[in-house]
């Protein structure tokens, strides 16, 4: 970039630059280099992707979705062509989801679904729906917007998300405070204060009914694992799988126990074993296609 910076087709590089400073968590260097990119380049395309990926850094990385949602509104207002437009449209509600703005989200999604978009979207925007109706506590509409969801893209990326909250709904039958208290789990997870959800998680843990303590040992050992902490996510998992044997979450905590197992050499054969005993098992769980891929992949590499 210093011995080239006239020369034609740098733009890409740039991006590059740019991206690897903010892997490197160099987060203002990182943004001075996506501006310098929208006021180089002559490619509507190229200005809409960097100033939406300007937004992301604020969002992602530095956590400040006020921020962020200037940058995604100077996106749409300036640099109306090209994939980082459609994507800054897509960030939006999440901003304001994470800000608490529901009202403001639900605009947004409005907007988005009266574009028409690939399916991608559109799944994207119903589960966000259905996540704005649960927090605001009406369960009726959420578990209608999500087993609509559930039939039109019976393939899609939200499908178990909608799932799990569609079960957690019928585990808690008619305790309305046990629905509330998971919801608003789910609100502090989705605002990134981890503290707050995990102790809202513990709390249905410990409840008098157990009916969710099930979906939060797992819930709270993905989030050990996001940190990563794997000695609190495996004490968790431990505990939901001593603990409540008949929890349909308890496959899904072997798997996770199991990934986390497969890492290290001196417990290796032990996640092996894992994964076998979930094919007898639980041989309809619905990750079981990834654990036979795993375990042909190790199948393979003994046999190699």
């Amino acid at each position: 970039l210093a011995m080239y910076a006239n020369a034609p087709g740098l733009t890409d590089a740039r991006f590059g630059y740019a991206e690897a400073l903010v892997q490197t968590g160099k987060y203002d260097s990182a943004i001075s280099v996506y501006r310098s990119i929208v006021g180089t380049t002559a490619s509507d395309n190229d200005k809409a992707e960097a100033m939406y990926r300007v937004g992301m850094v604020y969002a992602d990385r530095l956590r400040n979705c006020e921020r962020a949602l200037q940058v995604f509104d100077t996106v749409l207002a300036q640099h109306q062509r090209g994939f980082g437009y459609l994507k800054a449209l897509r960030e939006i509600p999440l901003c304001h989801l994470r800000l608490g703005n529901l009202r403001e989200a639900e605009r947004a999604l409005n907007r988005l679904a009266a574009l028409r978009l690939q399916d991608e979207v559109l799944e994207e925007t119903a589960y966000r729906r259905g996540l704005i109706q649960f927090f605001r506590k009406d369960f009726d509409s959420t578990k209608a917007i999500f087993q609509k969801l559930m039939v039109d893209f019976p393939r899609g990326f939200y499908v178990n998300d909608a799932l799990r909250i569609q079960m957690t709904m019928s585990e808690a039958a008619e305790d309305t405070s046990l629905m509330y208290d998971y919801s608003n789990a789910l609100y502090f997870q989705l605002q990134r204060q981890p503290d707050s959800a995990e102790a809202q998680y513990e709390a249905l843990v410990n409840a008098e009914n157990k009916a969710l303590a099930g979906v939060s040992l797992l819930t709270l050992a993905e989030m050990a694992l996001e940190r990563p902490d794997t000695t609190r996510a495996m004490t968790r998992l431990d505990r939901l799988l001593t603990s409540f044997p008949d929890s349909y979450y308890v496959p899904f905590g072997v798997k996770m126990k199991a990934d986390i197992l497969l890492k290290k050499p001196s417990t290796y054969d032990e996640a092996v074993e894992m994964y076998r005993h979930l094919l007898r098992a639980y041989p309809h769980f619905p990750q079981i296609s990834e654990v036979r891929k795993i375990l042909r992949k190790i199948n393979e590499s003994t046999i190699g």
